[in-house]
């Protein structure tokens, strides 16, 4: 099942949710599985800027109530309680049971050690942190990735590639967009059309990526939960740990999920195209290559999305974009 995001993309095709002794990883995947690993290359170093801080503090309404830690992130025994206000440094990061607080519903957990040293969980949902668009720890259990390439390892935490500058307008995007659009056309058949239509939608026409250059919000698919081992096909370089929103039962539910990582927009619209090509699901569509109206038609009949209007929006951004002319 693919449902639509509100930018940051909140694509979801499934949200897998494991436990271990110590923590409970989680991650949502998407995509046929990638050949075996490869050889990887050295990382390449990302333009610097201020790493997110690692200090979460505790807000709850009323403001000086407490709420309870736990032990697990998936066991429903309390910890020690915490009162609003108090701070802590994040471990790490998780993804666990369900919970609704301050921050709305999340299945984040932040592992802390509290100054009695107990090691404990705090909900996501009532952790105010330095960004939330970002991991500012680890993820628990896991070892974050530390070399770009290959088709099969670990997520970063953070994107080692330089991310693409966002596009000024929908125009520039259409403009960035559109050639790429029309190279996957020809490879995949994939009408150049409804790609720069699904890019604007789904990645806010560039300004909300994932962390990863990701235009789609194509996820990595888990290997072993266990380890955090991932695969991304050919096209990406890697994948990133984000936390993002998945729609659940209607709820909008932050998790962290793996989101493929690309170098450049032709390596995402060249993994789109494929993704699509290659998921048996979707081939009803490719009847319609040279009809892009009828091609997004098919998509959101093969259950592509959960907006039952994800067609008439894309169908309405090729007529108000003029994007046909991508498909000659």
């Amino acid at each position: 099942m693919r449902v639509r995001p509100r930018p940051l993309s909140s694509i979801a095709v499934v949200l897998l949710a494991s436990a271990t002794a110590a923590v409970s990883p989680a991650a949502a995947s998407s995509g046929p599985p990638a050949g075996p690993a490869a050889q990887a290359s050295p990382a390449t170093p990302r333009a610097a800027r201020a790493a997110p801080s690692p200090v979460g503090v505790v807000r709850l309404k009323p403001a000086g109530s407490t709420i309870a830690t736990r032990r697990s992130p998936v066991a429903p025994a309390p910890g020690s309680a915490v009162k609003d206000g108090d701070s802590f440094v994040i471990r790490c990061q998780v993804n666990g049971d369900e919970q609704a607080s301050t921050y709305g519903t999340s299945r984040l957990w932040n592992q802390v050690q509290l100054p009695t040293g107990e090691i404990a969980y705090l909900p996501g949902a009532a952790t105010d942190l330095s960004t939330r668009t970002e991991m500012v720890a680890p993820y628990c259990g896991w070892q974050d990735a530390t070399r770009v390439g290959g088709s099969q390892g670990t997520c970063f935490r953070r994107s080692p590639v330089r991310l693409l500058a966002a596009p000024r307008s929908r125009a520039a995007f259409v403009k960035r967009a559109g050639p790429e659009a029309r190279r996957s056309f020809r490879s995949t058949g994939v009408p150049a059309s409804v790609s720069v239509a699904q890019g604007i939608l789904e990645s806010d026409s560039g300004k909300a990526t994932a962390g990863a250059n990701n235009y789609f919000g194509i996820k990595a698919q888990q290997v072993d939960p266990g380890t955090g081992t991932f695969t991304w096909g050919s096209s990406a370089v890697g994948c990133v740990n984000v936390p993002t929103f998945e729609s659940e039962g209607g709820t909008d539910v932050r998790i962290i999920a793996a989101f493929r990582l690309y170098r450049t927009m032709r390596g995402s619209f060249a993994d789109h195209g494929r993704f699509l090509r290659d998921n048996p699901r979707y081939a009803t569509a490719f009847r319609y290559r040279r009809d892009p109206k009828r091609f997004a038609k098919a998509l959101q009949r093969a259950g592509y999305a959960t907006d039952p209007s994800y067609s008439s929006k894309l169908i309405a951004l090729i007529r108000q974009e003029r994007l046909t002319r991508f498909d000659r």
